[in-house]
């Protein structure tokens, strides 16, 4: 495969996150419950896109509303109960985020603005990726579960 595609990136420093010494066992679960809350809720993002846009068929996105973020607002407050909002939050934040953008300009075919705003909207694309990304990094000051002293 070639490595400058970017399609193993993702895949291949999640697999590296899971295998990080510091990442402690307690909040593992606590990120992947965060990481399905944060599917959901971009699932919920697109549905919206669809139903609004008259995706045939409408009533079929139009389910997947409510059903989409009702299950990921659960899923984020499990993974809220099991870890630290930081680490849970950040990674909910970066999947709500990025799909929703990735699938107006891949499914949608949305297109980026030309000139200046197009480079402030790539910006501000690239600053919620970053920061999302640095909020689930688990500090080396943090505990690893809500429940230690």
């Amino acid at each position: 495969m070639n490595r400058e595609t970017g399609a193993e990136t993702v895949p291949a420093g999640l697999a590296a996150r899971r295998r990080r010494p510091g990442l402690t066992a307690a909040l593992r679960p606590a990120m992947a419950v965060g990481a399905a809350a944060g599917l959901l809720y971009a699932a919920g993002d697109v549905s919206t896109k669809a139903a609004i846009n008259g995706t045939s068929p409408v009533l079929v996105f139009a389910l997947l509303i409510p059903a989409c973020h009702g299950l990921a607002f659960i899923c984020l407050q499990l993974a809220f109960q099991r870890g630290t909002a930081l680490a849970t939050a950040g990674l909910s934040t970066l999947l709500t985020n990025l799909l929703p953008i990735l699938a107006g300009l891949t499914v949608f075919a949305e297109q980026m603005p030309g000139g200046l705003p197009g480079v402030l909207r790539g910006l501000g694309f690239a600053g919620t990726v970053l920061g999302a990304a640095l909020l689930s990094h688990p500090g080396t000051g943090q505990q690893a579960s809500p429940g230690e002293p």
